[in-house]
């Protein structure tokens, strides 16, 4: 059968990446008519801390409906790696870092920042804001100012690109089409407002990088990790 096959086989080079890297880590296969449901059950069954999916395509339906559940509904840190076939993690030279006027440091992101910088010390990494024009250039410097500070708590060795303009995503697909991969975090807006609002679903949608797209919490309250599949062959799984 070639669902099972599949499965199989990225089981197989997830769990040899592991050994390569000197991971201790656990397989586990399930049965279900709703995978995705299936994740959400098993990820609160073991208590998981941070949860990696990794998807060959993504359409509206799936971010709209699947995925915005998944978000919403698990309490843990959640990262969804969108790749085309074959692509390796080894292939991002440059990294974009979209964040807000109001972003703060992250963790998740500072610790996969700091993996791609160790691995891979040739890679740029570029944090990108986008301000309106309306902004004052006294509050767009104290921005400046602390995003660069917010930046240096993650990570290092990066680079702050703040871009005047009134379309926000327009900006930042235009910047992705010169990178490798796009790191994108969800922030959650006014209650019952979308996670994945109009902005981060045009860039998902409308780029054809590999996109890494993630919703993290400051205090998780569990410990285990739910890995489906390394970075390497996360893209193999749909």
């Amino acid at each position: 059968d070639y669902a099972l096959d599949s499965m199989a086989d990225v089981m197989r080079q997830s769990m040899a990446a592991a050994m390569r890297a000197g991971v201790r880590a656990q397989a586990l296969a399930t049965l279900s008519n709703d995978p995705w449901r299936e994740i959400q059950r098993v990820a609160r069954l073991h208590r998981c801390d941070s949860l990696l999916l990794g998807m060959s395509r993504i359409d509206d339906a799936t971010i709209s409906g699947a995925l915005e559940e998944l978000f919403d509904q698990l309490g843990c840190n959640v990262a969804v790696l969108r790749a085309p076939t074959g692509w390796k993690i080894q292939q991002a030279r440059r990294i974009l870092v979209p964040v807000s006027i109001r972003s703060h440091p992250n963790s998740l992101r500072a610790r996969l920042l700091t993996h791609l910088s160790r691995h891979q010390p040739e890679c740029v990494i570029r944090y990108f804001m986008v301000v309106p024009p309306s902004l004052s250039a006294t509050s767009l410097e104290r921005i400046r100012r602390i995003n660069t500070a917010n930046m240096v708590d993650e990570i290092t060795r990066a680079e702050l690109q703040v871009v005047v303009s009134d379309d926000p995503l327009q900006s930042i697909i235009r910047a992705a089409a010169e990178t490798d991969l796009i790191l994108l975090g969800l922030e959650q807006g006014k209650r019952k407002q979308r996670l994945i609002s109009a902005m981060p679903r045009g860039v998902l949608l409308e780029t054809t990088i590999s996109r890494f797209f993630y919703k993290s919490f400051l205090l998780s309250r569990f410990r285990k990790v739910v890995d489906f599949g390394d970075l390497e062959t996360l893209c193999k799984t749909g």
